[in-house]
């Protein structure tokens, strides 16, 4: 299923399923499968990193079911159950569909930018910490109101609280340099990353605050 869901991105089906095939040897890994009248309807794993610290990977949902919403009420439900009180960290690739459902909108936040093995893609590094979720504001707001606070692409990381990049998706790499600088000193961390249509362009939003964790010391 993992190289299936994969066909049309082979640059990481590889190393996707390098990842998959080391986590079924590792005992500190375990897999949760979904049936529906005895049918697999999606599965994912949690790897244990500490008695605080999880790392949620390999979801997956049959093509043939895809669309049904059974990958958001793993993200909704399963995965905070699985954690069972950890902090959760998981990579996203950017050009997953799926991504801007994971921050924000399933209380993930961008924390860093990282290359996926040797598939030669960065993806975004990504936490799931109630202690830093809830007192973030991009969370809530809407891709229009994302999209009216953007005043350009320039930014002062010592001084500025927030910050919203703009780039179409085309450029997509430009964006993920920008946010990995961003990112690196642990200031900020990432609360919404949108997609968004504009004059007939795929525009991609990603919005940056203070990381609660961090920002009262300094």
């Amino acid at each position: 299923m993992i190289v299936r869901n994969r066909m049309d991105r082979a640059d990481i089906s590889e190393q996707a399923q390098k990842e998959f095939d080391e986590a079924l040897q590792n005992p500190d890994s375990m897999f949760y499968i979904l049936k529906l009248d005895g049918n697999l309807i999606g599965f994912f794993r949690v790897d244990s990193m500490s008695e605080s610290d999880a790392y949620l990977g390999s979801l997956n949902v049959p093509p043939e079911v895809q669309g049904a919403g059974i990958g958001d009420e793993i993200l909704r439900r399963f995965f905070i159950h699985a954690l069972n009180g950890r902090v959760g960290h998981a990579t996203a690739d950017p050009r997953n569909r799926v991504t801007p459902k994971y921050i924000g909108r399933y209380n993930f936040v961008g924390s860093g930018i990282k290359p996926f093995g040797d598939s030669g893609r960065n993806f975004i590094e990504m936490t799931l910490n109630p202690q830093i979720n809830n007192s973030l504001k991009l969370f809530s707001l809407r891709d229009e109101q994302i999209a009216q606070m953007h005043q350009g692409n320039s930014y002062d990381l010592s001084g500025d609280s927030q910050i919203i990049l703009r780039f179409p998706s085309a450029k997509l790499e430009a964006i993920m340099e920008e946010a990995q600088t961003i990112l690196a000193n642990n200031r900020f961390v990432m609360s919404a990353f949108r997609r968004r249509i504009e004059d007939q362009q795929e525009i991609i939003y990603m919005g940056f605050e203070l990381n609660p964790l961090t920002r009262d010391n300094g």
